[in-house]
């Protein structure tokens, strides 16, 4: 495996692309290592992710919109997201925080989820949590947060 972080978040997110899990797979490089993919999956609008070596950050920015920073809505997802690195969640879904850490953020009602990556051999592993973490959100939201997901995400309403 690379030790170049871009190639190997690169790497994870094309075996997604090419087994047809994502659609329309579109990848950029840009200036200072930092690399983006873009693509649909799950949600209405396209997907973006962002690998910033030099941040040691691997994020999806703007990843859910219509977020109000002082809501029960935010505060359910910020404790899902600490969940994801507890000790009694199984291996295959759980973050180990030595290696990436969630971060998410939030900016102009839009919510970024980011995780931080503790080691330059650990780019591989941080995007496959990334996208395994998404995919619980938006579970997350779709079961316990149906009136969200159905005006933001595009859940269907049955």
């Amino acid at each position: 495996m690379s030790t170049n972080p871009a190639q190997q978040a690169a790497a994870v997110l094309y075996r997604y692309a090419d087994r047809g899990v994502f659609l329309e797979f579109e990848e950029r490089a840009g200036r200072d290592g930092v690399w983006t993919a873009e693509f649909r999956w799950m949600l209405p609008r396209r997907l973006r992710v962002v690998a910033d070596p030099r941040q040691g950050r691997l994020a999806c920015p703007d990843l859910l919109l219509d977020i109000e920073a002082r809501s029960p809505l935010r505060a359910a997802i910020d404790a899902f997201l600490e969940e994801r690195h507890a000790e009694g969640l199984p291996e295959h879904r759980r973050i180990d925080p030595s290696r990436a850490k969630v971060t998410p953020s939030l900016r102009a009602r839009r919510l970024t989820l980011a995780l931080r990556v503790a080691d330059d051999r650990d780019w591989a592993y941080a995007t496959g949590k990334l996208v395994n973490v998404v995919h619980e959100l938006v579970l997350f939201l779709n079961m316990y947060w149906t009136d969200y997901a159905h005006r933001s995400l595009g859940a269907p309403q049955e």
